[in-house]
């Protein structure tokens, strides 16, 4: 099993959130792997290249500074916007894609044999999650 992660957008209104965005990953993702009895599950999260606040920077400085194990960081910029200036493009959507199944691959050999049970992907994107089993 492995989780990609990509939202953040909402905590860069406020500094406070930004501030304290890197530390509320590293618990959430302690979390996660503590309720599912997964110490190790690997964890795919994106730096955001949008936000609907003036602290996008902020939050996605702390995507990589994320210091957990099994935790990888890939990074959405150079990716072009739609007009909203929050939400990619279809053609972005598809490199995005590809980056994250690229990261995916990667890891999935070494991360597989290491844990049992269902390979599975969880997209978590504005609220919105979606589990797809492969």
């Amino acid at each position: 099993m492995q989780t990609l992660w990509y939202q953040g957008e909402s905590d860069t209104s406020h500094i406070h959130d930004a501030e304290v965005y890197q530390r509320n990953m590293e618990r959430l993702i302690e979390d996660v792997r503590e309720d599912l009895g997964l110490p190790s599950l690997p964890i795919i999260m994106v730096a955001i290249i949008s936000g609907d606040g003036k602290y996008v920077e902020k939050v996605r400085e702390a995507r990589p500074g994320i210091n957990l194990p099994n935790v990888v960081c890939v990074d959405a910029k150079g990716l072009h916007l739609k007009e909203d200036r929050l939400q990619l493009t279809a053609e972005s959507q598809v490199k995005l894609g590809h980056i994250l199944a690229d990261a995916y691959l990667k890891d999935s050999a070494s991360s597989l044999l290491k844990i049992k049970g269902i390979d599975c992907l969880v997209f978590d994107v504005s609220g919105f999650c979606t589990v797809l089993y492969c």
